[in-house]
């Protein structure tokens, strides 16, 4: 049945329109917040793999280090451990400490001491070396017998909030070292 005054070409009226609208509108709001919401994860997310990479990377680096130690000079006060590494022109020391908020890495140069920074934004940092009798110390004297194994404890800051993350590493000296 066709109601009076309209026809069955008529078209929609403006209040079936705004409604219309106002659906659309609102749909398109949520799949805008919906977006952003996953832009800003994902973007976390990269965030936090790059951090993840970076400390790998760190760690990687002391680790190969301490595979080419010598069987001598490594000393260790708790903040810094230095060892003597193998190199082209015979052993050479190598320092890694806490400087300025960074862990680095520091060989002697020409010209002096270069430093090579391995990971920023670094809270604390400690080492520790296990003597011949599997216990953890934290001075070690350079003409002491090389440790079995270093602990190195980096302490991080995590990004966005209040608390910290501890990384302990174990790193076993190499079998030379061990004598």
């Amino acid at each position: 049945m066709i109601s009076p005054g309209r026809g069955s070409d008529s078209g929609l009226t403006l209040v079936e329109v705004l409604v219309a609208l106002a659906i659309f509108a609102v749909i398109g709001l949520a799949g805008m917040s919906i977006l952003d919401t996953v832009v800003r994860v994902n973007r976390g997310t990269e965030d936090r793999l790059e951090r993840l990479a970076e400390i790998d990377r760190a760690l990687l680096v002391v680790g190969r280090d301490m595979l080419q130690a010598e069987p001598v000079g490594v000393g260790l006060n708790g903040a810094s451990l230095t060892l003597m590494q193998s190199g082209g022109d015979g052993p050479r020391p190598l320092r890694y400490a806490l400087e300025d908020g960074a862990l680095i890495r520091a060989l002697p140069g020409r010209e002096g001491e270069v430093i090579q920074q391995l990971l920023d934004n670094v809270s604390d940092l400690s080492w520790r070396a296990m003597d011949q009798g599997r216990g953890w110390r934290d001075t070690w004297a350079t003409d002491d017998p090389a440790p079995i194994a270093t602990e190195l404890t980096l302490t991080l800051p995590l990004t966005g909030r209040a608390a910290e993350a501890r990384i302990v590493r174990v790193f076993s000296m190499p079998e030379g070292a061990r004598r």
